[in-house]
């Protein structure tokens, strides 16, 4: 084979592999682990309301999948988009690809308008109400890439768009609303809405500097630590009130009391350590809640 060939082939196998990694940091995607565990515990939870089984057919799964994924990389797309002239400002984002102009532009946009597609087409393939819901957690994902610039209040339209990962697998499922579904979605925003507070405790001064709005920006760091604490006590109460709309056994309500002591201690641990270190800690937290309430979920359903 020619050696030219050769050489040109791995040069854009290598290039496909940085695009990879280079969408991959646009959206975070690792982080999907955040919202893809509360869908399919409603999608598990819909089912069993049917017939007594945790798993819906792999179609609705991976059209739930595809959903989720699709809609979280628009948002994300779309944030770093219109975030690009704050990110250059500020040292902790300012080597960002957008950023630095290693991904360009209109690609972002490309991406985002096929992500949007995407999801639209997932909902679609669920059900009617699905489809016909669309356009409201795109609504959301558009309203909140660009809230801090004119309102304090964008943690809660971060929680708006995570509601629906819950009650979205719910409907996916059931092709309905439910009480257990608006509870799951209610904790969901309870608690990414504080996750939020906590995470934007680090941009104080430069929010302050650039005149962006944020909780912390507004009440400082102890105050907004106390507001995040009481909104991730409020979420895991709701998630406790869903043992009694189902009927959940021990294991659900000791793994529920067993993450709500998980976040206590990462409130508590985390009250005299810097920063960086606390929103570390949080993310680890966030996910082992997610994962968590999934496996607590199907654990108390399996050995009924």
């Amino acid at each position: 084979m020619d050696s030219s060939k050769v050489t040109s082939h791995k040069l854009q196998a290598k290039s496909f592999r940085e695009k990879i990694r280079i969408y991959s940091e646009l959206t975070l995607f690792p982080f999907v682990i955040f919202t893809l565990p509360f869908a399919l515990a409603g999608a598990a939870l819909a089912q069993y309301s049917i017939n007594g089984r945790l798993i819906p057919s792999i179609t609705n799964i991976f059209w739930i999948i595809l959903a989720v994924v699709s809609a979280r990389n628009a948002g994300m797309a779309v944030n770093r988009l219109l975030d690009k002239d704050i990110d250059g400002k500020n040292p902790r984002t300012k080597e960002r690809a957008l950023v630095k102009g290693v991904i360009r532009d209109n690609e972002v946009i490309i991406f985002t308008v096929f992500s949007l597609v995407l999801f639209i087409l997932s909902a679609w393939m669920l059900n009617p109400l699905c489809l016909y819901l669309s356009p409201i957690p795109i609504a959301l994902i558009l309203v909140y890439s660009s809230a801090k610039r004119w309102t304090w209040l964008n943690h809660f339209l971060l929680g708006a768009i995570l509601f629906w990962a819950p009650v979205g697998g719910w409907i996916a499922v059931k092709g309905e609303w439910n009480l257990s579904a608006m509870v799951m979605g209610l904790a969901v925003f309870f608690w990414t809405s504080g996750f939020d507070i906590i995470y934007d405790r680090e941009d104080i001064e430069f929010y302050r500097t650039h005149g962006l709005h944020s909780i912390p920006e507004l009440l400082g760091e102890k105050k907004s630590q106390i507001i995040a604490f009481g909104l991730h006590i409020i979420s895991i109460s709701l998630l406790l009130y869903l043992a009694k709309i189902y009927s959940f056994r021990n294991i659900y309500f000791i793994g529920i009391l067993t993450l709500g002591v998980l976040v206590i201690y990462g409130h508590i641990a985390t009250q005299k350590t810097e920063i960086l270190r606390t929103n570390k800690t949080f993310f680890l937290i966030n996910a082992l809640t997610a994962t968590g309430f999934l496996f607590i979920t199907l654990s108390d359903l399996i050995i009924r």
